[in-house]
């Protein structure tokens, strides 16, 4: 779906917290369609890519002036049975004071907004439970990865770190033709994981 016209449901209160602060903290759900690379440098392209698509649109829908410019911030990238990519959207105007506060310190509890593929669209709405996921995840990964953002991580092959930097010189490592045996076992277990999940967010909502 990711290379098409992004087909994209709003909650209601989406457009309410964007117009009030012009930023929102965001965690995607999207599936990573390619099996011949997992390289940190190529999946981390690949989420900026779609986080601006998909931004673009969600401003169509809320009805911000068209032309409006915004910038993506990466914050993480986590490869499970499907990828994990939480981004800050900052609207221009968006006040200097509080885009600063944000980014000074990504370990503080924010209001996110999940974004999930479903069928053949993407449903964002405000998920209260992944408030802690968001910043738990952060401390996990930055105990290890002290370069620059986002942070990023594979469950079946983790980065290599040199010194609290992530060493992508060694990406080629993770260009591996088709999936392994190991790999496979990984991502099905994060599929009924997933799936879970999934089962628990339709309840509570």
């Amino acid at each position: 779906m990711d290379q098409e016209t992004i087909q994209l449901q709003l909650g209601p209160e989406v457009g309410a917290a964007l117009k009030k602060d012009l930023t929102l903290r965001c965690v995607m759900k999207a599936n990573w369609i390619r099996d011949d690379s997992r390289a940190s440098a190529l999946v981390i392209s690949w989420a900026q890519s779609l986080a601006e698509r998909l931004s673009t649109e969600v401003l169509r829908k809320v009805g911000i002036e068209p032309n409006t410019d915004f910038s993506i911030q990466l914050n993480m990238v986590i490869m499970v049975q499907r990828v994990y990519i939480c981004y800050d959207l900052f609207l221009d105007g968006c006040d200097k004071e509080l885009r600063d506060k944000i980014q000074e310190d990504y370990s503080v509890r924010r209001a996110i907004y999940q974004v999930s593929e479903r069928k053949d669209a993407y449903v964002m709405s405000r998920s209260i439970q992944m408030d802690s996921y968001v910043v738990e995840e952060y401390k996990r990964l930055s105990a290890d990865d002290k370069g620059p953002l986002p942070l990023f991580y594979y469950t079946v092959f983790p980065p290599f770190y040199d010194n609290g930097q992530r060493r992508e010189d060694l990406q080629h490592l993770y260009h591996r033709g088709p999936l392994t045996d190991e790999e496979k076992e990984e991502m099905e277990r994060q599929k009924h994981e997933d799936s879970d999940e999934a089962k628990k967010e339709s309840t509570e909502n």
